[in-house]
């Protein structure tokens, strides 16, 4: 967050210094009349836009005013967005051929089931069947009754479980601070 150049933790700061220097008191009637004013300035910001922008077209100037106020990210997304009009007939070529290979590859994807996002974990193929986990790309590549197998359970370890509370009470955890109470 970076409001006219002045950070998060700078902008907390200010507000703490403001509390202990005015008083709860102060600082909501301050906050009220700083709304006043920022609502005044968006107003005349909006009216002086409106007017520009109907001067602009009476003379034939092809100018869009912008009707809210100016930011940071406005300006960044107006002008990326200009870059990539300006750059749209040298990056043209690439995309269309970035394109043409998803579309070549959608058959592809299609065949093995490849996971669309990659939020997707991708399994681990079976040792025990791995013609069941990837789909035939000839007649004679997987027997029909491997496809049509239930996959395995996983096998559980011992390192799997966690480990298994002592028979007998130690006393921890008790309230009398002994085993017997």
């Amino acid at each position: 967050m970076d409001i006219l150049g002045i950070g998060g933790w700078e902008l907390v700061a200010i507000l703490v210094i403001m509390l202990v220097v005015a008083g709860p008191k102060r600082m909501i009637q301050w906050s009220y009349t700083l709304g006043k004013y920022v609502s005044m300035l968006r107003k005349m910001w909006a009216e002086t836009a409106q007017m520009l922008q109907k001067e602009f077209d009476d003379a034939g100037v092809d100018v869009k005013v912008p009707t809210k106020p100016v930011t940071r990210g406005s300006i960044q997304r107006d002008v990326s967005r200009e870059i990539s009009k300006a750059f749209s007939p040298v990056t043209q070529p690439v995309r269309e051929t970035l394109d043409g290979v998803k579309s070549e590859l959608e058959p592809v994807n299609e065949n093995l089931k490849l996971p669309r996002t990659l939020n997707k974990p991708v399994t681990k193929p079976s040792t025990a069947a791995p013609a069941a986990n990837y789909p035939a790309t000839r007649p004679s590549a997987a027997a029909p009754a491997a496809s049509s197998a239930a996959p395995e359970p996983p096998v559980e370890t011992s390192n799997d479980r966690p480990p298994e509370p002592p028979a007998e009470q130690t006393g921890f955890g008790t309230w009398g601070g002994s085993a017997e109470g």
